[in-house]
């Protein structure tokens, strides 16, 4: 096979010396390490390599060039090197062969080749001085080429070998897949000996542990042994392919049990100055131990009598910047026996960002085969067993403050800075005034610090950073910042002094207004009156103003202190108006007179209740002259009443009616004034009570709702509760009394109760028809509350979903079975369960069997009963109709299917099978008695071969016995009953039948209560031999006369005597000519007949 390599038109083949790590200079020179270099420009050439060894070597020559050269060993020196040249330039389809011979066997160097245009080329690396538009050259090598391996390790991992934690080796990668095996060597092992690992076979980077390498069983005594591993290659070109031909320096490892690997970490640094911070690690598994034998061996784990077996881990935090250890001190190893995560809590982290490091220690106390007690330290340098990371942990918070009164009573504009250092930002505050409870946290707003918009009062303040870090005094306790903001006194117009002076006549501008101030910053004030379009100036002495020469309208007096604060007050000057009455209802009247108030009185015996009658009303009269005099009207029919002493103008105990009220002024003015005054709304009651729970006696509930009336109500129930709703009652009858606001009372009556039980009757339609799903369910519900839900099952306990009416009341397409309904409704009673049955439809009966196989010549008639089957149609295989009546004699084998209307409705459809063989059947069967119906028929299977029989008997025939193919039936009563024998011969079936007239035994035979069997018959073949007739011997228990019969297989009487009395009898048969064959004998006494079988050969 070849390998192809694209390379640059001037060929640069040159053999550079590389070194291999760990080889003398005098090794390179005596083994030659070259490595050959190819490069690509942009014409197209090849080169072959032949050599026996080429597919060592091939995969080197493919790898993408430009990147590190690969290390070989060349073994074999060429002899020869072939250089074949195709130019394609100024002379097309020039070619030259160069047989060059280096006798010094060195193939490196620069050849020289000169072409027939004297255009020459010299092979160097540059290129220089080559004038040809394309070569293509073909260069032959006979060379060995051997990887020099090189093995390395990162030593981060330190010289170990875990068991089970892999490390990974590196070997130089880019030889072929096959060039790439490894070999470990035990440095104890007398014999030195290299073996072959099966692990890590073809790959240049290997992540191998202890138990890659070794079984279980080494362990644990290997720990603590040194091995050596290293990277080999061997001679692909023998059989055995075992002869090493390349290997490295070797690593050196001890071989240790590996400690748990940090699968997860989570560092929980201090928030605040002075707090610790935490880490969290979860580890890959839990320690291997028993942690009671642990707690009682922990302060002696190196001695000894030291019993614990089992690992130990703890724990270095080192810092980094400041190159310090943090020491921890708790048993780590405690915790990890019983759990894989771990918490190291109150870490001392410093101020500042610090860098850290977490790294692992352990040990392993194990028992060695010997069975003596060992330690080794645990693994612990693997990439999972340690970790940096970093902690900024924030200055401590420290604040001072300033705070900011208010300026004018009232103003809200009180405000605190702080200056705040160190923590961590954003700071929120939380703020108490007086004795309020503190604030929740809120943010500055800005970088200010300041609260605003702060009321008069004293203020605690508490700071926190965005940690939830507080400020602190020198003991470490939270500091509570106090604050005093203040006010000045209100500026106001003082009590009493403000007076304003109407006009006293129509057009005059008499008016006048006084006030006097007091409050504010300071003693000085200001003072200005205003009306639309006019200013007014005052007579001001101190805090005094007086305003004259006001006309009618409306003013504003503004006030200023010396800081601007304001305080300001509107009025107005009233003009001359004329006499204005208001009347209004002060005191609505309390009930309505149609309530039926049981608690109402009448005082004054008028026929109306003083809750009826109890209204107010109340006359306020402006304008006019004052001196006013008052005289109420109530109307009677349309006209005013003088209401005699009703002169003041509150008017007391009205009831619903009208009423007028007539004023006069100093001037003899008249005002009338007239108001309707009502009942309240009628007090109407309402009571809901829901029906109870049946599976809770005391669930009842009641509750009232109200309308008209005075709100707010109140309840009194019969029970002595008194809200609005009630429970936990029992049924029976409750009295509710509401009383409204104004007294006003009325009572109803709630009776509470269970709800009705459901009740539910079916309605069952039983299946019609044998094997058809045509039954039905119909229920008719009654009762219940609320919606009614319906669930079906089936005899199985399995819902039912389908064949179900939309409110599930009727369930159809049912087969024959037992239906269970429940229901329930949206009370909580128990649900009622109905067990319903569906009765199945009488089974079809058909007579004849669903096979049957005929002997040959023979026939078989099915039969169905022409009452119950109509529009019989009987059709063969090929859906040929055969019969159309109730009977269908089948001769020839076939699958027959036989439809018909059943009773009327039912649809069937019956297949059967008929089969034929070559057997001939030749089947028939005797009476040996009479066939009276008050005493047994014996009938006799003459057939002369059958495999089974089987007597067919018509409804009512009684079978008494059988056996020995013979029968003994007895018939109901009498009339005419066909009898059949079905027998079977070599598999085919045949039946044969016989009618019977029955009568009743007029001669008394059989009715003796003395009736019994007398007689025993033996047919005792002749003496003579073969082919004679035997001879008939009758026994008879006392002596009497008695007649034999002889009939063959055909029914015909051969033989007919009678023989006087006698107690033994030897019968002849010489004088009847019989041939060979069965016969049957009946010898009849009296009263008593027996039958017997004989057989002439």
């Amino acid at each position: 096979m070849k390998k192809i390599v694209l390379i640059i038109v001037v060929l640069l083949y040159s053999i550079h010396s590389i070194a291999q790590e760990g080889v003398t200079p005098e090794e390179k020179k005596k083994y030659g390490y070259y490595m050959p270099l190819f490069e690509i420009d942009k014409k197209e050439s090849s080169i072959y390599f032949d050599g026996k060894k080429e597919d060592i070597i091939s995969a080197e020559i493919e790898r993408p060039y430009g990147s590190q050269f690969l290390p070989i060993d060349v073994k074999e020196v060429p002899a020869w090197i072939n250089i074949s040249v195709d130019i394609t330039g100024p002379r097309v389809g020039f070619k030259k062969i160069f047989k060059i011979i280096n006798e010094d066997a060195s193939p490196y160097g620069a050849y020289l080749v000169t072409t027939g245009n004297k255009r020459s080329g010299i092979f160097s690396h540059d290129g220089e001085g080559f004038a040809f538009s394309s070569i293509k050259y073909i260069v032959s090598f006979r060379y060995q080429m051997i990887p020099l391996h090189t093995l390395t390790f990162h030593r981060i991992y330190s010289s170990f070998l875990p068991s089970d934690i892999r490390i990974p080796l590196f070997a130089k990668d880019g030889f072929s897949s096959k060039l790439y095996a490894y070999e470990y060597q035990l440095i104890n092992d007398p014999s030195h000996k290299w073996v072959k690992m099966e692990y890590g076979l073809g790959h240049s980077n290997l992540n191998v542990c202890a138990k890659d390498i070794f079984e279980d069983s080494k362990f644990p005594d290997i720990y603590g042994e040194q091995i050596n591993l290293r990277v080999v290659s061997y001679d692909l070109g023998k059989a055995e392919k075992d002869e090493l031909v390349s290997w490295s320096d070797p690593l050196r490892f001890t071989i240790l049990p590996s400690g748990p690997e940090i699968i997860n970490k989570t560092i929980t640094p201090p928030k605040c100055d002075g707090e610790t911070g935490s880490i969290t690690l979860a580890f890959s598994r839990k320690l291997i131990g028993d942690p009671n034998e642990y707690e009682t061996n922990k302060k002696k784990l190196d001695d000894k009598d030291c019993s614990y077996l089992g690992e130990t881990l703890s724990f270095s935090i080192k810092n980094h910047t400041l190159n310090n250890a943090i020491n921890y001190k708790n048993d780590t190893t405690k915790i990890l026996l019983t759990t894989n995560t771990l918490t190291l809590s109150d870490i001392p982290f410093r101020e500042g960002t610090n860098y850290y490091e977490v790294q692992l220690f352990g040990k392993y106390y194990y028992k060695s085969s010997s069975g003596s007690r060992k330690s080794i330290s645990l693994y612990t340098d693997g990439e999972k067993q340690s970790f940096r990371f970093s902690v900024t942990m924030p200055s401590a918070l420290t604040a001072t403050a300033t705070s900011a009164n208010i300026t004018c009573h009232g103003a809200n504009n009180g405000s605190i800075t702080f200056n705040i250092a160190g923590g961590t930002p954003p700071y929120s505050y939380s703020i108490a005034k007086n004795s309020a409870p503190f604030s929740p946290y809120t943010p500055f707003s800005d970088s200010s610090n300041k609260i605003t918009n702060l009321a008069a009062g004293n203020y605690n303040v508490h700071i926190q950073d965005a940690n939830g870090c507080s400020v602190k005094d020198g003991m470490g306790n939270p500091i509570n910042f106090r604050f005093t903001i203040t006010e000045p006194p209100a500026l106001s117009i003082k009590a009493g002094t403000e007076s304003i002076t109407h006009i006293t006549t129509p057009n005059a501008n008499d008016g006048a207004y006084n006030a006097t101030l007091e409050g504010g910053n300071g003693n000085t004030y200001t003072g200005t009156l205003t009306k639309i379009g006019s200013t007014y100036q005052s007579q001001q002495i101190g805090n005094v103003f007086n305003f004259q020469g006001l006309s009618a309208g409306d003013y504003r007096f503004v006030a200023a202190d010396s800081k601007g604060c304001t305080t300001q007050t509107t009025f107005t000057i009233k003009d001359y108006v004329p006499m204005q009455v208001t009347i209004t209802v002060t005191q609505p009247i309390s009930c309505h007179s149609a309530n039926p108030d049981p608690n109402d009185k009448d005082e004054n015996l008028n026929g109306i209740g003083d809750k009826n009658e109890n209204g107010t009303l109340s006359a306020s009269v402006t304008g006019g002259l004052g001196n006013y005099k008052y005289q109420w009207f109530q109307q009677k029919n349309g006209t005013p009443i003088k209401m005699e002493n009703k002169q003041e103008p509150i008017l007391k105990n009205c009831s619903e009616g009208i009423y007028s009220l007539q004023v006069k002024d100093f001037s003899n003015n008249v005002v009338t004034q007239t108001v309707q005054l009502k009942f309240p709304e009628k007090l109407n009651i309402r009571v809901e009570a829901p029906l109870m729970q049946c599976s809770q006696p005391n669930s009842g509930t009641a509750k009232v709702f109200v309308t008209g009336g005075n709100p707010p109500y109140h309840y009194r129930w019969s029970n002595g509760d008194t809200t609005n709703s009630i429970s936990n009652l029992t049924a029976g009858k409750y009295l509710i009394t509401v009383t409204d606001h104004n007294g006003c009372s009325t009572q109803t009556q709630v009776i509470l109760k269970f709800p009705d039980a459901i009740e539910v009757q079916p309605i069952v339609q039983h299946n019609r028809c044998y094997g058809v799903a045509d039954g039905s369910i119909s229920l008719k519900i009654s009762g219940g509350k609320g919606a009614i839900t319906i669930q079906w099952f089936d005899s199985t306990g399995k819902p039912i979903t389908e064949h179900l009416s939309a409110d599930k009341k009727q369930l159809t397409d049912l087969t024959a079975g037992t239906y269970k309904v429940v229901l329930s409704d949206e009370s909580d009673c128990p649900t009622v369960t109905e067990l319903i049955e569906v009765k199945p439809a009488a089974e079809i009966p058909f007579s004849f069997p669903d096979e049957i196989t005929l002997c040959q010549g023979d026939y078989y008639l099915y039969t169905v009963s022409d009452t119950d089957f109509t529009q019989c149609s009987w059709v063969d295989s090929t859906g040929k109709e055969v019969a159309t009546d109730n009977t269908f004699s089948a001769t020839l084998a076939g699958v027959y299917t036989l439809k018909a209307i059943y009773k009327g409705s039912c649809q069937i459809t019956k297949q059967f099978t008929v089969k034929q063989k070559n057997e001939t059947f030749e089947m028939d069967f005797l009476a040996a008695t009479t066939s009276y119906y008050d005493y047994t028929l014996k009938l006799i299977d003459i057939s002369k071969r059958i495999d089974s029989e089987q007597w067919l008997l018509p409804e009512g025939v009684e079978m008494i016995s059988q056996q020995n193919r013979e029968a003994e039936i007895r018939f109901p009563k009498e009339g005419v009953y066909t009898i059949g024998l079905q027998g079977t011969l070599g598999g085919c079936t045949k039946r044969v039948y016989k009618k019977f007239w029955t009568e009743k035994d007029r001669i008394g035979i059989g009715n003796s209560d003395d009736f019994h069997k007398r007689i025993s018959v033996l047919v005792v073949p002749n003496p003579a031999g073969r082919g004679t007739a035997p001879y008939i011997k009758v026994e008879m228990t006392e002596k009497s006369p008695i007649n034999v019969r002889i009939f063959n297989i055909l029914g015909q009487e051969l033989f007919n005597k009678d023989f006087p009395a006698e107690e033994h009898f030897k019968i002849l048969t010489n004088s009847l000519t019989l041939s060979a064959g069965d016969y049957i004998v009946i010898v009849q006494a009296d009263k008593d007949i027996i039958a017997a079988k004989m057989v002439i050969n």
